[in-house]
């Protein structure tokens, strides 16, 4: 079973809803990320991103 939801709807949720919230509560913390990913790039494109950037920080030791 599968539920579609109208592209008129999901815009009105986004407009009304979604982008204050992330205006409200994601970009304030933009900039003491220390990754920032670009989601429309593709899965494969954003795994293989976010992997290089694990491995050129250093490993954490907890002592």
């Amino acid at each position: 079973m599968s539920l579609e939801v109208p592209l008129d709807v999901l815009l009105l949720n986004y407009l009304n809803h979604r982008r204050a919230a992330h205006e409200q509560h994601v970009e304030p913390l933009r900039g003491d990320c220390d990754l920032v990913v670009d989601g429309d790039r593709p899965v494969n494109d954003l795994a293989q991103h976010v992997w290089k950037a694990i491995a050129a920080k250093e490993p954490i030791h907890k002592s």
